[in-house]
């Protein structure tokens, strides 16, 4: 197994350049289809102290391999660790902006590629991924990249990267729409109640009997249940109340909200900065197909399969009785559907 510790145990050091012999071959590996291989050599250079990032790299594209989706949380965690507070210590030392740009452009493009290549296979190494998934992942997985993304804006100027994890978010958030979702825990037993200790009851008055029965019947229609008519009415639900599956992107999204207000309260303007960067950048651009794909995909659903019938009235969109009628859609919905 290819564990991330590995990588933080190396970087606790000084910093270790490694041949570059041991740097073409595993990326000859790497790049001929074999991770694993390639990971395994640059794990033979980390454990001996090794801390180029393009060893690093390639160790965690082999972990990503091994483990898929699940394993991004700490490979970007160790990123961001690397990036923020061992940064002293990657190697290369000469252009090290550059080189560690360059090791995780090649680095997020792979684990791309390989969701792409898993996905469309659907093998057995897709299916141990999905074993791995649990409900949380996406949002360890944002939280991580986050992290990173900050780490990544302080140490490198103008990160190509940046864009690189930016789109392997993207697709992480699709895979794991599509991955099946994990299994609800089981319901744990309810506690058996205790049985109640044995009262002591006096011996029954057989001339109280008759009393006690009366005063137990004028009781019961004392207390007795309301009529049907006198019972008050169940409240009604609160109109337009719905309730809508919250993807993976619109949690991240309401979690970038939640850090940004945190950020704030702490007196960290320069992060609040860039997560209200980020979060103006998704509300500029927004899709709702990426934030809202389980509300749309009815709706794409009806007009793929009436799309024959519907496309020919959009060509009547410039006349005077589509615009009429548009205009009604627009201010009046409901008097719209009854028109």
């Amino acid at each position: 197994m290819f564990d991330t510790a590995t990588v933080a145990r190396a970087l606790e050091g000084p910093g270790q350049d490694v041949a570059e012999a041991t740097v073409e071959e595993v990326t000859r590996l790497a790049q001929a289809g074999e991770p694993r291989a390639a990971a395994e050599q640059a794990a033979r250079a980390i454990r001996a102290g090794c801390t180029d990032v393009r060893l690093i790299a390639a160790f965690l594209l082999g972990a990503f391999d091994e483990r898929g989706p699940a394993a991004l949380p700490a490979m970007l965690e160790a990123l961001a660790s690397a990036i923020g507070r061992r940064w002293a210590a990657l190697r290369p030392e000469a252009r090290r902006d550059r080189a560690v740009d360059s090791a995780l452009c090649l680095l997020f493009r792979s684990v791309k590629s390989s969701i792409d290549y898993r996905e469309s296979q659907r093998d057995a190494t897709w299916r141990a991924w999905s074993a791995r998934v649990e409900r949380d992942l996406a949002r360890a997985c944002a939280d991580a990249a986050a992290t990173l993304d900050a780490a990544i804006s302080e140490r490198i100027a103008s990160p190509r990267c940046a864009m690189e994890l930016a789109g392997l978010r993207a697709r992480v958030d699709l895979c794991l729409q599509r991955l099946p979702p994990p299994p609800d825990p089981p319901p744990q037993p309810a506690a058996a109640p205790e049985p109640p200790e044995p009262e002591e009851l006096d011996p029954p008055d057989a001339e109280a009997e008759p009393a006690e029965a009366a005063e137990g019947a004028d009781d019961a229609g004392a207390q007795g249940e309301p009529p049907e008519e006198s019972r008050p009415a169940p409240a009604a639900s609160a109109p337009g109340a719905r309730l809508i599956e919250v993807s993976p992107a619109l949690e991240r999204f309401i979690r970038k909200l939640e850090v940004f207000a945190d950020l704030l309260e702490r007196g960290e303007t320069g992060k609040a900065a860039i997560v209200a960067r980020d979060i103006k950048a998704a509300v500029d651009h927004f899709d709702p197909r990426v934030y809202l794909p389980r509300l749309l995909s009815p709706y794409f659903r009806l007009l793929s399969a009436n799309i024959e019938t519907i496309a020919p009235h959009w060509e009547a969109a410039e006349t005077p009785a589509w615009q009429a009628l548009e205009q009604l859609y627009q201010v009046d919905l409901e008097a719209f559907l009854e028109h």
